[in-house]
C-alpha cells in the first residue's frame, strides 16, 4: 500500500479571525447594514471532527463539475459515514481518489464529476477502501497554495 502524507488540525492552536456579520451583496449593498464584528474560528466552522480530520490537495480535473480543481485543498472527515452523493475519498488497488460516492443496492459506484472520466465500480477481488468524506474545498485564488506546493 501506497502512503501519503496528509495534514492533521494541530488542535492545540486556537485561530480566530474578524468576521463581520454583513453579508457581501453581489449587486447593491445595503446602506442599512451595521458594521459590527464577530470572531470567527476556520477550525469551528469547517471541522467536525479534530481528531479525525485530515488535509490533502486535489489533483487533476475530475471533479471540476462539482466544484473541485486541481490545486485545491480538501478538508476529510474521516469519521464521518459516507452517503450515496457524498464527496469521497477512496483507495482503490493503489490509487487514491476524489470521486462521488453512488449506493446501487449492495454496489457501490464511484463517479467522478466529469463525463469524460469512466466510473469506478469496485469488485470483491479489488484493494480498496473508503478513506474520508469531503466536507469543504478551499481554493486560493491567488495560487500562493499552489505555487508554495508545487515549488514555485
Amino acid at each position: 500500500m501506497v502512503t501519503y502524507e496528509f495534514f492533521h488540525l494541530n488542535t492545540q492552536t486556537r485561530e480566530f479571525y474578524p468576521l463581520s456579520p454583513l453579508t457581501i451583496p453581489a449587486g447593491f449593498p445595503s446602506p442599512a447594514d451595521d458594521h459590527r464584528e464577530e470572531v470567527l474560528s476556520l477550525s469551528k466552522l469547517l471541522i467536525d471532527h479534530p481528531a479525525s480530520t485530515v488535509f490533502a490537495w486535489a489533483e487533476g480535473r475530475s471533479m471540476e463539475g462539482a466544484g473541485i480543481y486541481d490545486g485545491d485543498l480538501l478538508v476529510i472527515d474521516k469519521a464521518k459515514n459516507a452517503k450515496d452523493g457524498d464527496i469521497v475519498i477512496a483507495f482503490i488497488n493503489g490509487d487514491w481518489t476524489c470521486k462521488f460516492y453512488k449506493k446501487q443496492g449492495k454496489a457501490v459506484a464511484l463517479v467522478s464529476a466529469n463525463e469524460y472520466y469512466e466510473p469506478m465500480h469496485p469488485k470483491a477481488e479489488d484493494e480498496w477502501m473508503l478513506f474520508g468524506v469531503v466536507t469543504y474545498s478551499v481554493r486560493d485564488l491567488g495560487n500562493r497554495l499552489a505555487s508554495q506546493r508545487k515549488g514555485g
